[in-house]
């Protein structure tokens, strides 16, 4: 919960989920691409056999990440012509199985069991791994969002985009025989432009077999011959691909509707040398391919259109292997995958890059393995690229903000990345001052050249209504008794909820806990935004506008991580204070149950889903009220809690999306998002990729493993457009929320971000003693919670475990551990733990 001016922040116990990061980029890379560079686009293996596609710059510096896999394979990006597209091969979504290339002779596949897949000794069995999914053609846009599949019907891979951008060329094995198909730019009128019949079985069998397995296009019922692989001619009116048949293993060129094939490559001698993976040059002239000897080491050749001046081009050691040539945009310059060690750079794979005679050969982008990795540049016929604005914001206010250029060094570079202040709107009990809030942000925004943003609070705060919830006191203004159905409700025959409690940093009373499911309450939401926020919000656009500085309004922030409040096993203050109130433990929410239909004879079937499903469905009508009034959903952002399991939080991460605005999170780095940000990022993926926001923000938060700039890679590489730093707290117990943003590692950070310089991530390790801290926490937190389930008393524990969290803060982490491990003795609990902390049902 973001505040400002002294308040503090909750604290959250969130579950550990262990996922390690790859190293993107180079320490000392230079600036990211702007509308004077270029861009290229690749594909990057990970952790379980996954691959994903990222952007560099044109010196090959990492740029941003745009798919986010655990399991997925996405490879061969290929730009659209205008620049604004990417299309690309992935098994996302599908089944994996697991193969081996036996290495010993024939180069047969063999199917692996897990027991097989886990062995590590797959260099002594002489057997290459393989665990592959069912390929199909997917396109996104050109930032990696609004990802979508444009096939369905077979397996299907390898898309080249016609040079007029409106023809997309690809493999498919929809017929039994996989291939060379066309299909239109948006997916539509597929059709089929080489026509084999199935032959029998001959040299290059297996080699079929493993070209299937390797770009998910095997099936059993999958025969030879396959063509593979198209590539257009800079005109359009020819198509280069790979075809393996049953004497052959070549490149063939035919015009674009599928007729006068022609091979341009032969084998030659009794070793079968292969020719695979075409790439046909920009300027028309060339056609680059690789040339390999029974799947072993290739090299990449190139040849004219008509297959004469065939020619070596790249010059590896002996036994390295060369993979998927590719064109810079220009076609000054060869790019390919390759695994050889180079003695300067110590790169053992990678892109590099050559001129198309061979000369000047270097390593290009590291860690990119041979097999899948064709990269693609952005086409020069592309408008100059243009990155949407992106935006650091932070949590104090106009008045403070306008101090942060100072304690920064710099603003942004005016163009796409600005610096900016939040300002803190609590619309019930600020009402009349309103439009005089916005009207001085805005105008502090103008005067000092900063972005400027605004949260707007429906739910805590509406002390200043008691119209809308006293049906308690007669005796106090607002009284009325119909008041009950806009408070929740402790039960399904009550009684309605008086007091809520909260507790950020310090326990305190609030009004009864609103129910997000009024018609009444909505009815008043509608009207303050539609009457009130969105006329003079209109009004300040404008008046931007017509200083050409539009986008320094970063946009709204919509709510303050609702949830509904679950008093079942409270503990500490709140405890005590429930007490002296006499309100009964037990959970909230059945007031806007009984609003959607459900009743103690119809309950729902899962309590937390349900209500989940309301605060989701409330987010989006919150939203949907800005969106009515003329603010674009690109402006939007609901505050949601960090990413946690529905099990610990009933506003999971899903809660987030709705068509009315971008998803928004809290992003702390601790527990499930203390190591990565998988979690958001496999959430993010499901639903096509869209920009987000981080929108409570902090690397310095209690527990936080991470440094700084590996902080803001995990947010700015991967798709993040605005990030809001929360220093309002003020307690004795998080001194460096406030004070460790503007420390020099945080500011050397947010220097780099505003200069473009890419931003590295490091890596945490999985044996770190925070990690092992949060696991206990976590054990020690399930069994109180046992105990006061089966009526023990476990207030001994409780009174243990309350310095844990100082100790940490103070980096007393061997204390903290050592209390921990006493309470869960004490519990009854071993203290062992996974070898992968937290990776349990609960969080995943």
């Amino acid at each position: 919960m973001i505040f400002q001016n002294g308040f503090k922040v909750k604290h959250v116990l969130w579950a550990v989920l262990i996922i390690n990061l790859n190293i993107a980029c180079d320490p000392q890379a230079q600036p990211p691409a702007t509308e004077d560079t270029p861009v290229l686009a690749y594909a990057e293996p990970g952790e379980n056999h996954s691959q994903d596609i990222k952007l560099a710059n044109g010196d090959g510096t990492f740029l941003r990440q745009l798919t986010h896999s655990d399991s997925t394979r996405n490879w061969f990006p290929a730009w659209s012509p205008d620049g604004k597209q990417i299309a690309y091969s992935s098994d996302r979504g599908s089944p994996r199985e697991a193969y081996g290339i036996d290495l010993t002779g024939d180069y047969s596949v063999i199917k692996l069991t897990k027991e097989e897949m886990a062995a590590p000794d797959f260099p002594e069995r002489k057997l290459s791994p393989m665990v592959r999914g069912t390929g199909q053609v997917w396109i996104m846009n050109a930032d990696g969002s609004n990802q979508r599949q444009l096939t369905f019907e077979g397996r299907n891979a390898s898309p080249s985009w016609s040079p007029d951008g409106k023809t997309i060329a690809f493999n498919s094995t929809r017929t039994g025989i996989c291939e060379i198909w066309l299909m239109d730019a948006d997916g539509s009128n597929q059709r089929q432009i080489t026509f084999n019949e199935p032959e029998e079985p001959g040299p290059f069998d297996n080699f079929i077999k493993i070209e299937l397995h390797m770009h998910g296009l095997y099936s059993p019922e999958a025969t030879g011959p396959i063509n593979v692989f198209p590539t257009w001619s800079p005109d359009g009116k020819k198509i280069a691909f790979c075809s393996i048949r049953k004497d052959s293993y070549a490149i063939w060129v035919m015009d674009a509707d599928g007729k006068n094939l022609t091979m341009l490559t032969r084998p030659e001698n009794h070793e079968h040398p292969q020719s695979n993976c075409p790439s046909w040059s920009p300027t028309g002239d060339k056609i680059a391919y690789f040339h390999v000897i029974n799947v072993g080491p290739g090299s990449i050749w190139g040849c004219d259109p008509d297959g004469s001046n065939a020619m070596r081009v790249s010059d590896e050691p002996e036994g390295s292997i060369c993979d998927e040539p590719s064109w810079s945009a220009d076609g000054s310059k060869l790019l390919y995958s390759t695994s050889r060690r180079d003695e300067r750079n110590g790169i053992k794979s990678g892109v590099w890059i050559a001129n198309p005679d061979g000369t000047e050969q270097r390593p290009f982008i590291p860690g990119a393995t041979p097999g899948f990795n064709r990269t693609s540049w952005r086409p020069l016929s592309a408008p100059p690229w243009e990155e949407e604005p992106r935006y650091i914001i932070f949590s104090g206010g106009p008045d403070r903000g306008v101090k942060l250029p100072e304690q920064i060094g710099m603003k942004g570079d005016g163009k796409n990345r600005y610096l900016g202040f939040l300002d803190v709107i609590y619309t019930f009990d600020v009402e009349d001052d309103i439009e005089k809030r916005i009207r001085h942000s805005f105008a502090t925004a103008r005067e000092h050249d900063l972005a400027v943003m605004f949260l707007y609070d429906f739910h805590y705060f509406w002390k200043n209504r008691p119209d809308l919830w006293n049906w308690f006191d007669p005796d106090s203004a607002g009284y009325d008794p119909e008041n009950i159905m806009n408070v929740e409700w402790h039960n399904w025959d009550g009684p309605p909820n008086k007091v809520r409690y909260l507790n950020w940093g310090v326990p305190w009373r609030l009004p009864p806990h609103l129910s997000f499911t009024s018609e009444k309450v909505r009815s008043e939401i509608t009207r303050i935004v539609s009457e009130i926020i969105i006329p003079v919000t209109l009004e300040e656009l404008e008046n931007l506008k017509q200083e050409g500085k539009e986008d320094l309004f970063a946009g709204i922030l919509v709510g303050s991580e609702p949830s509904m409040d679950d008093y079942t096993n409270p503990s500490g203050e709140r405890k005590k204070m429930m007490d002296e109130d006499g309100v009964e433990p037990g959970p909230l929410g059945y007031r806007s149950l009984m609003d959607r239909g459900y009743s103690e004879d119809n309950p729902p079937e899962d309590f937390r889903q349900a209500i989940a499903e309301i605060i989701q469905e409330t987010v989006a009508f919150w939203c949907k009220q800005f969106v009515d009034g003329g603010l674009p959903p690109e402006k939007l952002y609901p505050h949601v809690a960090a990413p946690a399991p529905i099990e610990m939080m009933n506003a999971p991460i899903w809660t987030a999306f709705n068509e009315y605005s971008r998803p928004g999170w809290t992003t702390y780095p601790v527990m499930v998002m203390g190591q990565d940000f998988k979690a958001i990022y496999r959430e993010l993926e499901k639903r096509g990729n869209p920009r987000w926001a981080s929108t409570e923000a902090n690397a310095n938060f209690p527990g936080a493993m991470v440094d700084w700039e590996t902080y803001m890679g995990w947010h700015w590489n991967h798709g993040c457009v605005l990030m809001i730093i929360n220093y309002g707290a003020a307690g004795e117990d998080l001194p460096k929320l406030l004070l460790g943003c503007f420390e020099e590692e945080a500011v050397a950070a947010y220097q780099k971000f505003f200069a473009g310089t890419p931003l590295v991530e490091n890596e945490i390790s999985s044996d770190h003693p925070q990690l092992r801290i949060q696991a206990k926490t976590r054990k020690v937190g399930m069994a109180v919670q046992t105990w006061h389930l089966t009526g023990k008393d476990p207030a001994e524990v409780e009174k243990l475990v309350q310095g844990v969290q100082t100790l940490v803060i103070q980096k007393k982490l061997e204390e903290a551990e050592k209390i921990l491990d006493k309470a869960l003795e004490m519990l009854g609990v071993s203290e062992d733990l996974p070898e992968v902390y937290g990776q349990d049902k609960a969080e995943n």
